[in-house]
């Protein structure tokens, strides 16, 4: 008779001097090792398992990977197609194929209410960053645009925005940009706000601007320059980032490419 022990890991052992000569010891070793094999608790078992398992979680691991890979490229494509491509090639207009949504921190119009990003859509906004001491590029940048504004057709001027940000909070109350924007057009957005979110605000578009002491006054007086960049945002109806008019500004440029503009996004 074939003693039959199980082990810890449930195989099956036998002593070869105990076998009954009418049994073959070899038959006897092929029927054990088919059992360990199909016995799911012992070593080779587990080991066959295991493989199965691994192999189950590559094939749902890839398929995943697949889909991903699939959504992510459709959601680009739909992106793509409902964003136009302006392929304008206008002397001073510079364009972007990547428009980017204009994000900021809560700012303070020339009334003094609190405006969001929300005031971005729905319409074209042209955006210039300055401050009201300013003794040459800003009054001129800001008569530049107001001569394209009363150039435009009513028909483009309706769907176009003018904003001065102010980069100077301390000195640049919502009132004094309010009185300073009348001598240009009262039409004329004002924003204002904290050094920190227009500092934001500029970065986002692309706008570097650094206070500069002059030579005369205390370091913290109220007398100081302010550098800046001079360019002309172009936010689009969707209120996203799509370029910018170079410096100098020139009202001709601006009255020649906003009806191309508008016309190719549609």
């Amino acid at each position: 008779m074939v003693s039959r022990t199980i082990s810890s890991e449930s195989k099956i052992t036998f002593d070869k001097n105990s076998v009954s000569q009418n049994k073959n010891v070899e038959d006897l070793e092929v029927e054990i090792n088919s059992y360990n094999e199909e016995n799911p608790f012992s070593e080779e078992g587990n080991g066959v398992q295991n493989r199965i398992w691994f192999n189950v979680f590559l094939s749902f691991f890839f398929m995943a990977l697949v889909l991903l890979l699939f959504l992510n490229k459709f959601a680009m494509s739909r992106d793509s197609a409902s964003t136009p491509v302006l392929n304008l090639d206008i002397e001073g207009l510079v364009l972007t194929q990547s428009p980017k949504l204009l994000a900021m921190n809560p700012l303070v119009d020339k009334h003094g209410a609190v405006v969001t990003a929300d005031i971005w859509q729905g319409q074209w906004d042209l955006l210039f960053f300055g401050f009201t001491h300013c003794p040459h590029i800003c009054p001129t940048t800001l008569a530049e645009l107001n001569r394209a504004n009363d150039n435009l057709p009513n028909t483009i001027q309706s769907q176009v925005n003018v904003h001065f940000v102010s980069v100077d909070p301390k000195r640049d109350t919502p009132e004094r940009i309010n009185t300073y924007l009348d001598q240009f057009n009262p039409n004329f957005y004002g924003l204002t706000g904290d050094f920190i979110d227009l500092k934001i605000f500029a970065d986002n578009v692309f706008v570097p601007f650094l206070k500069s002491p002059q030579d005369v006054g205390e370091p913290d007086s109220n007398v100081y320059n302010i550098d800046h960049g001079g360019q002309v945002i172009v936010v689009d109806p969707k209120g996203r980032y799509v370029g910018y008019f170079q410096t100098p500004i020139k009202s001709n440029i601006i009255e020649e490419s906003l009806p191309k503009l508008i016309a190719a996004y549609r």
